[in-house]
């Protein structure tokens, strides 16, 4: 860097590549604030020297928005992908790498904000570039793969979602070896699938093999992020297995908690997802004394998810949901209300972001459905417990856990409600 203040100046573009370079290792380190820093010189100097509008200003655009997406800034993030995309497809072309790179991440942050139309059908735009450029079985191709599972499973789409995931784990194993980071990655992507259709010692093993290679691998290691989201994964699995291991869940997610305060991502989503699991297993231990520590991890979760996210995130759903679990369970003076209440808008943004059939939604239906038996409104509580049960037998399956407890309630509703036959006819509307 000083060879080239004397030699060229500050304001030439070889020292703008320098400072992206530099930018690039302080990420890597997690020191984002001071990578953000040299980003943002490294943009000043490029738009100054050689234009708003050349590829190399798309790059640092590019660079800036990848760290903003990090640390959970995805709106701004958002926003500087679509400069940065704008140019590379003025300047370099649709076909050209930087180009799909550039959709690559823009789709990531569409699906981010739970707006999966918009990122599938950007990563099966660049799925098509790369088959066409690379061919089917390429590396890069693979990642496209890799993206359009995202979208499906983020949908619902189990099925697919596991589909392309396996073409991208045999196009990694083969071309990249077993222990390779990227194969990391799509293990967890597979362990998500399997998590989520209720194969929770299928799923515990590709976690296990996905801690493995992180551990090992020289750039990742113990104390990364990516590490950070494996151990929540696996904390998971303790707290959703047939017989919960809550105290190895506890474990597990604090683990990725101190992981995050060490990177200095204490205020990023995926920060506020480990509150929530913490505050899933303070609650899931029916203790009472443990409602108030649960209430405050869930509250933690939500300032974070609606800062960095939004108020109508799902993720913001999700946890009012979780929210309503715990006012259900305290059963104060007014606590059904309050939780039909927190049921209601979790239900509402669930509806909006990912639609009726989707298995989020479900949750909410039979959230509402729980509170309407508790007041004893069984002909009202069978209908949610009825709309929950269709929706998580259409997408996880008739034989999943889940749809038969959504089966269990149902039964116990219609049994309460007594005439049958006007239950079926109320539900025909």
């Amino acid at each position: 860097r000083e060879l080239q203040h004397v030699g060229l100046g500050d304001d030439h573009p070889s020292s703008a590549i320098t400072l992206n370079s530099i930018g690039n290792v302080l990420k890597s380190q997690g020191k984002l604030d001071e990578a953000r820093e040299h980003y943002e010189q490294a943009l000043d100097i490029k738009v100054d020297t050689l234009g708003e509008y050349h590829p190399s200003t798309a790059i640092s655009l590019c660079d800036k928005a990848d760290l903003l997406k990090i640390q959970g800034n995805l709106k701004e993030s958002l926003k500087i992908y679509e400069k940065a995309i704008a140019i590379d497809l003025t300047a370099l072309g649709e076909n050209h790498p930087h180009t799909v790179m550039t959709y690559e991440n823009m789709a990531e942050v569409y699906d981010s904000l739970n707006l999966f139309d918009k990122a599938k059908d950007i990563y099966q735009k660049s799925l098509a570039i790369k088959v066409d450029v690379f061919g089917k079985d390429h590396v890069s191709t693979a990642t496209s793969y890799s993206y359009v599972g995202d979208a499906l499973r983020n949908q619902g789409n189990y099925e697919e979602a596991r589909k392309m995931y396996d073409k991208t784990l045999k196009i990694q194993t083969s071309k990249l070896g077993e222990n390779h980071p990227d194969v990391a990655i799509t293990s967890n992507n597979i362990g998500l699938v399997l998590e989520s259709q209720g194969s929770m010692a299928e799923a515990m093993t590709m976690y296990q093999r996905s801690l493995e290679i992180q551990r090992k691998a020289p750039d990742i290691g113990e104390n990364h992020p990516e590490t950070a989201i494996t151990y929540n994964h696996i904390g998971d699995i303790y707290r959703n297995q047939d017989k919960p291991d809550l105290g190895e869940a506890m474990k597990t997610y604090r683990k990725a908690v101190e992981i995050n305060r060490l990177v200095k991502k204490e205020d990023h989503p995926h920060t506020a997802t480990t509150y929530s699991n913490i505050g899933l297993v303070l609650l899931h231990q029916q203790d009472k004394d443990k409602l108030e520590e649960a209430l405050e991890m869930f509250e933690k979760a939500l300032t974070i998810q609606q800062s960095s996210l939004g108020k109508d995130h799902a993720d913001v759903g999700i946890t009012l949901n979780h929210i309503g679990d715990v006012l259900k369970q305290r059963g104060n003076e007014g606590d059904l209300d309050k939780a039909m209440g927190m049921y209601q808008q979790s239900c509402d943004i669930c509806l909006k972001e990912f639609g009726e059939d989707h298995p989020h939604t479900a949750i909410c239906y039979g959230s509402i459905g729980d509170v309407l038996a508790a007041q004893g409104d069984y002909r009202e509580a069978a209908k949610m417990h009825y709309k929950n049960l269709i929706v998580k037998s259409k997408m996880l399956g008739k034989y999943h856990p889940s749809t038969a407890v959504a089966h269990s309630k149902l039964a116990n509703a219609v049994r309460h409600q007594g005439n049958l036959e006007d239950l079926e006819e109320a539900m025909k509307h």
